[in-house]
């Protein structure tokens, strides 16, 4: 049987793509074998990275900057390695949280105080010295690709780095940027997008090695450097507050009518003096991505329950410094739900520790949590105001 030259032709453009995707994973697959045969190679590193950080609704960035010392240690159970992450601020001073071994210490440069702790069992993916750690240590930046099917995976060849993207869903990305020579991160990236808001935010850490990857100092990880220095050891203080829990007292409840909260044009309100008979209260901020995704249907309820005469508020406490921008991109979008803003301390007096999380007011201005989420605020509301 004869072949054309066009026939192959034909065919080569026709399984062009698979060729390509082929390629593709063979490039990856090589470059993923490399970040980790680097790990190998580099199982003790002091590197310092910039942290540049945009929130939803913000036009800046945030910079802080980090020392990080890295040492693998399969004596440490829970993570597989020891660390020492150092905040430089800008005024010189430094604090450091370290985990060796079965301990966690963090280190008051100020006061020259160690506090000890043993290292959790387990994880706490939402606890602060975690996402710090999460997005400074090689070994965490990296397993978020080294641990996908290459499939799931894209990259781009530029210059002297490696581009590999993870897109995780319609709203998340991840980026990492590989040195060609030595496999370790040059910056990793991470992007949340939410097209409804026209909202982004952006993490984007940058790794900085000197003198060509230096190998950890004897003092890195010692305890005796700080000690001969005059540090000391103090007991952490054991919290006397109550755990978390639902909302039940009235006490609690009545910070909210009284709080003195700020408009997006800087004035004040409070809850006490509006006259709707009824206030559904919706405690968020621009970070919670299921915040965001329930404001529009929060939003509508508005339109639902007109004639029952439902007032719907957003309570923002963690926005403030932001809210004129917020009002910007939330025009036109939003057209049912008022925004107010407050601080921390309301939050803390309500024990409010999940997001979002839902109040309703009544007439007479008693106040009830409502505990769950969108489908029971919608439950609650058609018990309630549909009687």
């Amino acid at each position: 049987m004869k072949i054309s030259f066009l026939g192959i032709l034909v065919w080569l453009i026709q399984h062009a793509t698979v060729f390509a995707q082929i390629d593709t994973l063979a490039n990856i697959d090589i470059i993923i074998k490399g970040m980790e045969n680097a790990l190998l190679v580099n199982d003790s590193l002091q590197y310092k990275t910039e942290m540049r950080f945009r929130e939803f609704g913000q036009d800046t960035f945030e910079i802080r900057n980090f020392s990080i010392h890295y040492k693998s240690n399969t004596h440490n159970e829970l993570y597989g390695y020891d660390y020492a992450l150092s905040e430089v601020f800008s005024d010189g001073f430094i604090f450091t949280f370290m985990a060796l071994d079965e301990s966690f210490y963090r280190i008051d440069e100020s006061s020259k105080t160690i506090f000890k702790t043993d290292l959790p069992k387990t994880i706490d993916l939402g606890s602060y010295f975690e996402y710090m750690k999460s997005n400074s240590v090689i070994s965490d930046v990296f397993d978020r690709f080294i641990f996908q099917p290459p499939t799931h995976l894209t990259f781009s060849d530029s210059n002297h780095i490696y581009i590999i993207q993870h897109k995780m869903s319609e709203v998340v990305t991840n980026q990492i940027f590989v040195d060609k020579v030595t496999f370790l991160p040059f910056r990793w990236r991470n992007i949340i997008r939410n097209n409804n808001f026209d909202l982004t935010q952006t993490l984007e850490v940058s790794f900085i090695y000197e003198n060509q990857l230096p190998q950890l100092r004897d003092s890195a990880f010692s305890l005796n450097h700080y000690l001969s220095n005059g540090y000391s050891f103090k007991q952490p203080k054991v919290s006397n507050t109550q755990p978390e829990s639902q909302i039940d007292s009235g006490k609690d409840l009545n910070a909210i009518l009284n709080y003195s909260f700020i408009k997006p044009n800087g004035d004040t309100s409070y809850i006490s003096e509006l006259s709707s008979k009824y206030i559904l209260l919706d405690f968020w901020y621009t970070s919670c991505l299921p915040c965001l995704k329930a404001i529009p249907i929060i939003d509508s309820l508005g339109m639902s329950y007109a004639t029952a005469d439902l007032e719907i508020i957003g309570v923002n406490c963690f926005d403030k410094n932001i809210k004129e921008n917020l009002e910007v991109k939330f025009k036109n979008k939003i057209t049912n739900m008022k925004f107010l803003y407050g601080s921390k301390d309301l939050l803390e007096s309500l024990r409010i520790s999940s997001f979002p999380s839902y109040f309703l007011v009544f007439p007479d201005r008693s106040i009830k949590p409502i505990n769950g989420g969108i489908d029971d605020v919608i439950n609650m509301l058609e018990t309630i105001l549909q009687k």
